[in-house]
């Protein structure tokens, strides 16, 4: 019995080494053309991630595991998405108020001396020209933490980037904590929120490439939270709008538990 607890532990140990050696090379190696390669390394992080849920045991170790493969990408440069310049871009209007809907990346870049430094021109060139062409469509909860980036970074990219990446950080710890409450709410194990977050699709997509989906999840179940647990549905009305603020899928959810909102 001894040697078989023994021998899970170093299985544990090496599947996880292989994580973090796997969640590197996406966050600080590929390629976005080197499609079989990323590919093949996303099957091994799930496969990797399907032993860690079948066999850890407590929700502490599912918590430290899931932070270190998020830690591992913290001064990570996005390589799979463009999208982060715009949000940096969004940030650094707001931040010298300026309204980020009002006009397009390619009208201020050529109307305003202000467009000139190195810092906004490296966000003009790394956006994209198609991106640079559009308005802005990103929801205000999301402009306040591009904001709030951009205060604290300045006119540093990577520090842009880091103060994003430790907000969704905290989002997805809150989905942790709120999810176990929900999954005790409804008599499942409380290990399942494993499948969350120790899931490669969510550190790589959310973590790693900086989309916000899931701190609209944390609010979403927290309004969920609220209601269910709680019964305190007028709690709920600010997660869940705060939620809609960020993208517009719980609008697509909440009618399916519309007969349990009664």
């Amino acid at each position: 019995m001894f040697q078989k607890k023994i021998h899970k532990e170093i299985l544990q140990c090496l599947f996880i080494l292989m994580s973090l050696l796997g969640y590197y090379y996406i966050g600080y190696e590929i390629v976005r053309e080197q499609s079989f390669v990323l590919v093949t390394l996303y099957f091994s992080l799930f496969v990797f991630s399907y032993f860690l849920v079948k066999s850890c045991d407590s929700l502490k170790k599912i918590l430290g595991v899931g932070i270190l493969f998020r830690l591992i990408l913290l001064i990570a440069t996005p390589l799979l998405s463009e999208d982060f310049y715009r949000f940096i871009w969004d940030g650094m209007l707001v931040a010298n108020h300026l309204n980020p809907y009002e006009a397009t990346p390619d009208f201020l870049n050529k109307s305003s001396a202000f467009f000139s430094s190195q810092f906004s021109q490296d966000l003009y060139n790394g956006m994209g020209a198609l991106s640079a062409k559009h308005y802005s469509n990103y929801p205000p909860l999301n402009q306040l933490g591009f904001y709030f980036a951009s205060i604290l970074g300045g006119d540093s990219i990577l520090a842009n980037i880091v103060n994003i990446r430790m907000l969704l950080i905290l989002a997805d710890l809150g989905v942790f904590w709120v999810g176990i409450k929900l999954l005790k709410f409804l008599g499942l194990p409380e290990k399942r929120i494993a499948f969350y977050f120790l899931n490669p699709l969510i550190i790589v997509e959310l973590i790693g490439n900086l989309h916000w989906e899931g701190t609209m999840m944390f609010f979403f179940l927290l309004g969920l939270y609220y209601v269910f647990i709680k019964n305190k549905w007028r709690w709920s009305v600010m997660p869940m709008a705060a939620s809609i603020a960020l993208k517009l899928i719980p609008l697509l959810i909440l009618p399916l538990l519309w007969k349990f909102l009664k």
